[in-house]
């Protein structure tokens, strides 16, 4: 069964891609994402990781949030539950909700984020294109962050504040999940 965000996503990426007229080559060649996954998440085949997510925000000069939302409508002040955006990444398992999207008149984007036992995220946020500060809140579990090379182990209420990095890595351990909340900032 596809799920509705599934649907939305596949239509807004190829409306995006086609609104740029690009072909899916095209799309491959600016966004590292093969032709074939590209072709496969339009499909509704597959979904894309949390990686090509990123990378495609980057091909297209938005945020992944503003990517996952279905189209460019103004956002209202009030986002309940039921009109979040919700996401799973297939190969790490880490869940995702989008708190409050990206819209082009706020500089904030919030997301909540559920990494399970023994997972590793590793985020290109180079291809976070409108981002320059991050604000990571662990709210429950630890989590091990890797940030340009460097280690920081977070326990539940710690926050890691950044500006752009070139590599970052989530990892929890075998005995712990982890869920933090990440703050991105224009």
């Amino acid at each position: 069964m596809t799920s509705s965000f599934s649907t939305r996503l596949a239509r807004h990426l190829r409306a995006l891609r086609q609104s740029h007229g690009w072909t899916l080559e095209d799309l491959a060649d600016r966004s590292a994402v093969s032709r074939a996954t590209l072709s496969r998440i339009e499909n509704l085949e597959t979904s894309p990781s949390a990686e090509a997510l990123s990378k495609l925000a980057a091909a297209f000069d938005m945020p992944t949030a503003r990517l996952v939302q279905a189209g460019d409508a103004p956002y209202p002040a009030h986002v309940p539950p039921a009109d979040q955006t919700y996401s799973l990444d297939p190969t790490t398992g880490q869940k995702q909700r989008i708190l409050s999207p990206g819209a082009d008149a706020l500089g904030a984007e919030v997301t909540e984020c559920d990494l399970p036992i023994s997972a590793r995220v590793d985020i290109d946020l180079t291809a976070q294109n409108a981002a320059h500060e991050f604000h990571l809140l662990l709210r429950e579990g630890h989590l091990i962050v890797t940030l340009d090379g460097e280690e920081y182990r977070l326990d539940a209420g710690d926050t890691l504040r950044f500006q752009r990095a070139q590599a970052l890595t989530l990892q929890t351990s075998h005995h712990s999940t982890a869920r933090y909340l990440l703050v991105a900032l224009r």
